[in-house]
């Protein structure tokens, strides 16, 4: 409440009137103590309301930080479960390779198997280690004439 000058005027000369001129002094510094209190009351209000607005906005900002966090935080994990899909196939691919290459191997085994155990190499092998094998070495090939051929009967079979 401010005091207008009119009502200090009235209030002083009540005072002076009523009461001695000690209690008036004392009187009037409180009352110009009080005009002081409730300017400065007046000035905090302001700031109150200022630091409230100032504290509003940092409240939504927050909030809106915690919201991307939240967003971050999702996609951080989605980009890990994706790392780790990808290992995982990539591991996945490694395994059937390794089981190709295994099968592979598998099939050259039976393969070689099918081969020594051929009767047509096992007659072949036993003529070459019985020296009985004769090359054909006319033609400039590497090629085995059967016992009991000569190379003449072959010649006239590749005409």
């Amino acid at each position: 409440m401010k005091v207008t000058e009119e009502m200090n005027k009235e209030i002083q000369e009540a005072i002076k009137k009523s009461l001695p001129n000690q209690v008036g002094e004392a009187l009037k510094l409180r009352i110009e103590q009080a005009d002081k209190d409730a300017e400065t009351v007046k000035e905090q209000a302001t700031r109150i309301n200022g630091h409230l607005t100032t504290i509003l906005n940092l409240s939504n900002t927050i909030s809106e930080y915690k919201k991307l966090d939240e967003r971050n935080n999702k996609l951080v994990e989605r980009e890990n479960k994706v790392a780790d899909d990808e290992r995982n196939q990539k591991l996945i691919i490694s395994e059937l390779k390794l089981e190709q290459s295994e099968k592979r191997n598998i099939d050259i085994i039976n393969f070689t198997g099918m081969v020594f155990k051929s009767p047509i190499y096992k007659t072949h092998v036993s003529e070459v280690q019985s020296g009985t094998t004769q090359w054909n070495n006319s033609k400039n090939s590497n090629e085995f004439i059967p016992n009991g051929l000569n190379t003449k009967e072959i010649t006239k079979k590749e005409d």
